[in-house]
């Protein structure tokens, strides 16, 4: 149910990157700490809402992210109990991708 930021780092360039999923606010995500390239803003706070726009991309992995990986494991456990079954969270969230010296966008 998890990822490394390293393997995450390898997938997002792959051929069958996954869909990953930023929970956190909106000035965290465009702010200091960055985001992952290609992720996609799904604040938790409204994340139950915005499901639906997800529907139809059920055969794609998503990868959760959080701050530090513990927030996103809520929104991963309301994605597998409305069905979806391919999803992970990144371990330790954008601490450890930061920690790895990986890129972020912002």
């Amino acid at each position: 149910m998890s990822i490394s930021a390293g393997d995450l780092a390898d997938a997002v360039h792959g051929p069958q990157a996954p869909l990953v999923l930023d929970v956190r606010r909106p000035e965290d995500f465009s702010g200091e700490g960055g985001h992952i390239d290609g992720a996609s803003l799904f604040p938790a706070e409204r994340f139950r809402e915005r499901l639906p726009e997800l529907r139809g991309l059920e055969p794609r992995r998503f990868v959760v992210v959080s701050e530090d990986g513990d927030g996103a494991l809520e929104a991963a456990r309301i994605m597998m109990a409305a069905g979806f079954v391919q999803v992970s969270v990144l371990a330790g969230g954008m601490r450890a991708w930061r920690a790895e010296q990986l890129p972020v966008h912002r």
